[in-house]
């Protein structure tokens, strides 16, 4: 199995399935149906869906101007969040060369610089437009998403969700673009206290079938298997059952 490879001064071994959350020290991991999270020992904490979205949060006491990369630099300035990497040390008002510069290849996934003129793909896909339109307008604008709309604003997730919904070709046999867009925007409604419950359904983005996929790109849902090596220390690792 697979899903994160951690290392905290490493021997034993650990299995966490659904439901379970696992203590080595200060180390935390924990499985729930939709995400794994893992907490670490400065308490910073990252949340995945094992597809496409990473949540990453930081204490309130962490020191300021100590990161750098997509979430900014942490330190109640904006005007500095977009500083770019690889020789590119300055900031850039251009999303797309920001996320160009923090782009990470890979021998499997390598990755090419997007044009830096922004472009909307619903332009080439007229009838994707439509119907990008009236999923993401039907979902996101009705119960039980409209629980959260107090809490986090929609309409950017509504403009994101278009968007994904017209240039992704990621398996829209499935209806994973707009899965995607509605995941993220109920993952958001979590973190800021609006939980939306029960927005999956039979017919809309069954958790099940999001599990499926999750296993055919590389990353097993069953279990997830972390390996520790003893530190001689007296350390043990704990696993909380549901």
């Amino acid at each position: 199995s697979c899903g994160i490879n951690a290392e905290y001064g490493g021997a034993a071994k650990l299995r966490i399935g659904e439901g379970m959350t696992a203590r080595h020290g200060n180390l935390v991991i924990k499985r729930t149906a939709e995400h794994v999270i893992v907490t670490l020992p400065n308490k910073v904490s990252v949340q995945w869906d094992g597809l496409h979205m990473a949540v990453i949060q930081l204490p309130g006491d962490f020191p300021r101007d100590r990161t750098c990369g997509l979430c900014g630099k942490y330190n109640l300035d904006p005007a500095d969040d977009f500083f770019m990497r690889f020789g590119r040390t300055d900031v850039t008002d251009n999303a797309i060369e920001f996320g160009n510069s923090w782009a990470y290849p890979t021998y499997y996934r390598p990755c090419e610089d997007v044009d830096l003129d922004e472009v909307d793909p619903c332009d080439y896909y007229p009838d994707r437009a439509t119907e990008a339109e009236v999923l993401c307008f039907k979902h996101l604008y009705q119960v039980p998403f409209t629980s959260c709309h107090n809490r986090v604003e929609p309409s950017i997730y509504y403009e994101n969700c278009k968007r994904d919904y017209c240039g992704s070709e990621w398996r829209r046999d499935q209806n994973l673009p707009l899965c995607n867009a509605l995941s993220a925007y109920a993952t958001a409604c979590d973190l800021a206290g609006r939980p939306i419950s029960s927005w999956r359904s039979l017919e809309l983005c069954p958790i099940d079938e999001i599990k499926e996929i999750t296993k055919e790109e590389g990353c097993p849902w069953e279990e997830l298997e972390f390996d520790f090596e003893a530190d001689g220390e007296g350390e043990r690792d704990i696993v909380d059952t549901p």
